[in-house]
């Protein structure tokens, strides 16, 4: 996944209280800002539509990730009926 100006990574840390679960490079200049909890929780109480734009961000990515996993899926059924063809066959 390549993320954008204005994108952020790590926030599934902060919502439950686990370590992160990928790590980010960056392929150009980047700028990053580092926020803990207390902070972003602050900031979004000062403006609720922020939490609204972080939950859609999420939304949209589970749907990419949930969209990939059908693909994977599929093809495996394709690749598992041909493996079952060919021990039909074969007995």
């Amino acid at each position: 996944m390549t993320l954008n100006k204005g994108d952020f990574f790590g926030e599934m840390s902060l919502f439950e209280d686990e370590y992160r679960s990928a790590d980010v490079r960056a392929l150009c200049k980047t700028r990053v800002l580092t926020i803990d909890k207390t902070s972003l929780l602050g900031r979004i109480k000062e403006d609720p539509t922020m939490a609204f734009h972080m939950i859609q961000k999420i939304s949209g990515r589970l749907r990419h990730i949930n969209t990939q996993h059908g693909r994977i899926r599929s093809t495996d059924r394709r690749n598992w009926d041909k493996r079952q063809d060919k021990l039909e066959e074969n007995n």
